[in-house]
């Protein structure tokens, strides 16, 4: 499994781990794509976070925003999530983030459904 940061996330460096059989979890941009989907999701939706030990990640939650962002040109089965949480002082914000009220984070992996965070995701 190859994580990195959203430098990564092009479509050659993805669909090069997909041909070598290497799993991927890399940082997203949270485009103008995802901040509409983000609007469309419902409250319900959001799940809270797991570390990776197991416990809970105080104040954040995420959501599959697989189904209501276009991914057709990422690899077949990639998936997005996002993580939202209140900032932390001096955290670097967008307009988006401050009239949310939350620090918006996502990524794409090929992981299963429930493969991720204790098996939540």
């Amino acid at each position: 499994m190859v994580r990195t940061d959203s430098a990564e996330a092009s479509h050659d460096f993805v669909q090069a781990l997909v041909d070598a059989n290497i799993g991927f979890s890399i940082g997203f941009p949270v485009s103008g794509q995802v901040r509409g989907a983000l609007l469309l999701a419902q409250e319900e939706d959001w799940r809270p976070a797991i570390e990776t030990d197991g416990t809970k990640r105080d104040g954040a939650f995420v959501i599959e925003l697989t189904g209501i962002c276009d991914l057709s040109a990422w690899p077949e089965h990639t998936r997005l999530i996002c993580r939202r949480e209140r900032p932390h002082p001096g955290a670097q914000l967008s307009f988006f983030d401050i009239s949310a009220g939350f620090r918006h984070t996502c990524f794409i992996t090929d992981a299963e459904p429930g493969a991720l965070s204790g098996g939540r995701m």
